[in-house]
């Protein structure tokens, strides 16, 4: 009797264990990338901070997809809507970037101006004109259950942070949000990303 009480005590499991190393607080982006084992044991991503472009070596530079994707963003995020834009006005706004050290040369280059130019011809920067408000890069913050992100049994909530990339209100009082996506992917799979 003894023994298998110590048995019970040495074998004994936590029934709220996947609250104990669920976080209270996490980014889209983070559970975008969160992966879960087999043991249902969230797996921390190591989180990387790259390199600031004042120290880069530009010769050794790579500008990657995922940079690309950003460069693209960040040019997105600057155009004043109420402009029209063609190739040179476009250059000129990444020349502007890249003088401000915001980018570097390599980077300037690697950015597809086409693409960028048509998103001016879109219907979503037509609406942008005559949008009664426009708002960017702006943060949210909302608390929804864990059990919505992870697929476990738990009454834990979690604050999820982002950004909105552009969201406004058109001429009809519409509310219209807008995710900015660089991914490449086949014609026909729009639904999958």
């Amino acid at each position: 009797k003894k023994i298998k009480k110590i048995e019970d005590i040495l074998n004994y499991k936590y029934p709220n264990e996947i609250d104990t190393i669920i976080p209270t607080k996490t980014s889209v982006t983070a559970i975008k990338e969160l992966e879960i084992n087999k043991d249902k044991k969230i797996v921390k991503n190591e989180i990387t901070f790259p390199k600031p472009n004042f120290l880069n070596d530009e010769k050794e530079e790579k500008v990657t997809a995922a940079r690309r994707g950003t460069l693209v963003h960040l040019c997105l995020q600057k155009l004043n809507e109420k402009q029209e834009y063609d190739i040179k006005k476009i250059q000129n706004l990444i020349e502007k970037l890249e003088e401000k050290k915001i980018i570097t040369k390599k980077e300037a280059k690697a950015i597809n101006v086409g693409k960028i130019l048509e998103f001016t011809h879109s219907k979503i920067w037509e609406d942008l004109k005559e949008a009664k408000e426009v708002q960017k890069e702006k943060p949210f913050y909302i608390n929804i259950s864990a059990s919505e992100i992870y697929n476990e049994k738990t009454d834990q909530n979690i604050l999820v942070q982002g950004i909105i990339d552009l969201y406004y209100i058109d001429k009809d009082d519409k509310l219209i949000l807008v995710d900015y996506k660089t991914d490449y992917i086949k014609d026909g799979d729009e639904r999958i990303l």
